[in-house]
């Protein structure tokens, strides 16, 4: 299958497991499209590894969240629900996704 993938970096499977064991069940906390996600989680993971954040990773995750069929537009309009002015001159659901993404990296 065609799956889309990023290189961030490398990490053994040994310290990616210890990674994911310290970082928070995010079932644990109600789910918030602002700051509790599958997104959010990943992130913390890879954070404590220590991989890097750059501009490519950060396109490469606003290309596949509006990429899956209606899924972006529905994430957009939650985000500019929770919060109108973080994304306050943003356009399209793409830009508004853009936005959200960039600021959490």
């Amino acid at each position: 299958a065609d799956i889309p993938a990023h290189v961030v970096g490398t990490a053994s499977l040994r310290a990616v497991l210890a990674a994911e064991a310290r970082t928070p069940d995010p079932a644990a906390r109600p789910f918030d499209m602002a700051s509790n996600t599958c997104l959010h989680y990943a992130g913390a993971i890879w954070r404590e590894l220590g991989l890097r954040e750059d501009t490519a990773l950060a396109d490469f995750i606003v290309e596949n969240i509006v990429a899956r069929s209606g899924s972006g537009e529905v994430i957009a309009r939650h985000l500019a629900e929770k919060d109108p002015t973080a994304v306050a001159g943003s356009g399209l659901h793409s830009d508004i996704i853009k936005k959200a993404v960039y600021s959490q990296m």
